[in-house]
């Protein structure tokens, strides 16, 4: 049996460092959802993977859908795109970020969307559990990663998916997002300048994140440092 880990159990799934740093090794092509329904007392969740419960999963029939305290399932009855899914092991699959990207557009409002396309493309996590964003409380924030995924992989995968629940508003919360924010405060400032004023922004243009300005001849005379990186340039 196999089961598909998706929404925000892979999105936490997708936060936790030791699996972040085997994504390389883990993709999957899969045309649609297991249609079996998830058996979820087979694998000791928390211990194994740290999720936590509801577990959400994906199915492609109604009749397999199930839920309770334990799982929570989303019927995904349209075709899936290649680099939607990741495998985990022999039985078990998860979202890949585009994918999750894309399945959450259903569960947040565009601001909060915008905000984890940021993290997604950014070099920062999260530690938090399903759809927690405080992003005040940096101690549950991880610096200096590599990022998930980029604009151009999102923007690729979205196309792929036009039969997609939530396909248009990830499309539209796509065009705020740009790649590379360090931190959830250059993450807010970005927003702040940038969304539109119906928004709550400035409506400035998207700026490149953490360029780096490399000193000519002249000014290396007066720095010893290869470069300069700009917060937002």
């Amino acid at each position: 049996m196999t089961i598909l880990i998706s929404h925000s159990s892979a999105l936490s799934y997708w936060r936790n460092l030791y699996h972040r740093e085997k994504h390389d090794s883990l993709p999957c092509r899969l045309s649609s959802a297991p249609a079996q329904p998830p058996n979820i007392t087979s694998f000791d969740w928390e211990s194994m993977y740290g999720f936590t419960y509801p577990l959400h999963v994906s199915v492609s029939t109604k009749s397999t859908r199930r839920r309770s305290d334990f799982v929570h399932s989303h019927l995904i009855g349209y075709p899936l795109a290649k680099g939607s899914v990741y495998r985990v092991s022999d039985e078990l699959l998860v979202s890949s970020p585009e994918f999750c990207f894309l399945q959450m557009a259903g569960e947040l409002s565009l601001y909060r969307l915008i905000k984890l396309g940021y993290e997604l493309c950014g070099t920062y996590s999260l530690r938090d559990t399903g759809t927690q964003d405080d992003f005040q409380a940096t101690d549950d924030c991880t610096f200096g990663l590599n990022p998930l995924t980029d604009k151009q992989k999102l923007t690729a995968y979205l196309s792929n998916m036009p039969e997609a629940t939530g396909q248009p508003k990830a499309t539209s919360a796509l065009r705020h997002i740009t790649d590379g924010s360090a931190s959830p405060m250059e993450t807010l400032l970005t927003m702040l300048l940038t969304l539109p004023r119906k928004h709550g922004g400035y409506g400035f243009s998207l700026p490149e994140l953490n360029a780096h300005i490399y000193p000519d001849r002249y000014s290396k005379e007066w720095s010893s440092q290869e470069y300069f990186k700009c917060d937002l340039f």
